[in-house]
Order: structure tokens, then sequence, then C-alpha cells
């Protein structure tokens, strides 16, 4: 036989379906036993589970600070900026004036000599 032979008409297959719906889709007696002996052996395993806080207080007001912050990571972060931020702060670049003219119009800069002794260091890198 070809399928051309075994295909179905639509009518043919409307008729299937429409004797399917009216079948009430009930699970086996054999199904049922197997899910409820499943359901026992799974919440048995899980009674046997010991509950663990999710997070145990820290005594350390440093350690709590640290991972609030984020933990290391946030903290090499953090010190990677200030360091940039006074290396800036000490050796302002150009783009820095021209930023200052054009948004207050004027170009002073002020250099503030805390380390009078490394003034030459600095400067000449």
């Amino acid at each position: 036989m070809s399928d051309k032979e075994r295909s179905l008409t639509d009518a043919q297959l409307e008729a299937a379906f429409d004797a399917m719906r009216r079948q009430p889709a009930e699970p086996t007696a054999d199904l049922m036993a197997r899910i409820l002996t499943d359901a026992e052996t799974v919440s048995a395993a899980q009674s046997e589970v010991i509950a663990v806080p999710f997070a145990t207080p820290r005594s350390n007001w440093v350690q709590r600070l640290l991972s609030g912050l984020g933990g290391m990571p946030a903290l090499a972060g953090l010190a990677a900026v200030a360091c940039v931020g006074v290396g800036i702060g000490l050796n302002p670049p150009a783009v820095i004036e021209g930023l200052e003219a054009s948004l207050f119009g004027t170009a002073d800069v002020y250099v503030l000599d805390m380390l009078p002794d490394l003034q030459g260091d600095l400067i000449d890198g």
C-alpha cells in the first residue's frame, strides 16, 4: 500500500478528533500509583535536608562594609579609581584647563603645593 491509500480525508480526521474529544482524559490507576510513590520518595528525601541560613552575620564591621560594597573586586576597583583621581589631581592634564575655560570662562588652575620637596619629581615624572 502506498501513503495515498492510507491517508485519511479531512472529514475522517475530524470524526476521529471528535471521538477523542468525547473520551475523558483520566490517568490510569497504575500511573497514579507510580506518581504517588515517586512523590513519597521525594518528600522523604527533602525532609532529611538540613536548613542552612542564607547568610551568617559577620561580627566585624569592616567585613560587613566590604560585603555591602560588593566584596574584594569592588574594593580593588575603588582603590584604582582613587589612585587615578589622586594622579589627575596632582598633575592635571591640559584638557582640564580647556574644559574649565569653556565652562567658567577662565583658565586659572590653582596648584596646591602640599609637598614642596617633591615638586620637581612630580613634574619631571
